[in-house]
């Protein structure tokens, strides 16, 4: 998909407080702009020279961090976001009723934690399995995502109830991360995310599953 620069304007009172595109949510190919204006998520497709609303979702509280994951063959990607209060909502477009609908989520942290900490740190792993959230205060969470672009549940999994999500320390502030671009030998179940901190040092750790984090 061709990069654009999208400009994005608002209503008095309706800014927008995060914008993600060019993304594919509601089918595969397709020319996206996700929005979120308040507890408003909105889905925008690019046709025609102009933005056509395709899907409005109410959300319950303000996102600070939005991204999207893996494209599965057939399918839209999944929209990854998290609040002010540190709380992780993904949702996945479902075509049969034309609406998003919410498969998972979790509390990354707490009330003392969302009051101090700065706009979350976030990236997702090339194969969408796994999703890394720096949370300040040194704390990052890793939640494995696998297997949920399937998922027929008719309510949300919690990811830390089921498992799926556990918290490691780091030394320094981490002011930037992203995973590494694997090979196509490379194992499927092992990435290599990369870190940079605020004292300048630059850290590379190997993710495995949600229950091994190995500094490499």
């Amino acid at each position: 998909m061709a990069a654009r620069s999208y400009f994005v304007t608002a209503q008095p009172a309706t800014a927008v407080e995060c914008a993600l595109g060019p993304v594919a949510i509601t089918a595969p190919g397709e020319e996206e702009l996700a929005v979120v204006r308040g507890t408003t998520l909105e889905i925008f497709r690019f046709q025609d020279a102009q933005f056509v609303p395709v899907c409005t979702e109410q959300i319950r509280e303000q996102v600070c961090c939005m991204l999207n994951s893996l494209q599965v063959t057939g399918c839209g990607e999944l929209l990854i976001l998290i609040t002010v209060s540190l709380k992780l909502v993904i949702a996945r477009y479902d075509a049969q009723i034309n609406e998003l609908r919410w498969i998972a989520t979790a509390d990354m942290g707490n009330a003392a934690i969302a009051a101090t900490a700065q706009e979350p740190s976030c990236c997702c792993s090339s194969n969408g399995k796994r999703l890394v959230v720096y949370l300040h205060g040194n704390v990052v969470a890793v939640a494995d995502l696998d297997e949920l672009m399937d998922s027929q549940q008719p309510y949300p999994i919690d990811l830390k109830a089921a498992g799926r999500m556990f918290y490691t320390q780091v030394d320094e502030q981490i002011i930037g991360m992203e995973f590494l671009e694997r090979v196509a030998a490379d194992d499927d179940s092992i990435e290599t995310l990369a870190a940079l901190h605020a004292n300048g040092g630059k850290e590379e750790a190997q993710i495995q599953s949600t229950e091994r984090v190995q500094a490499a």
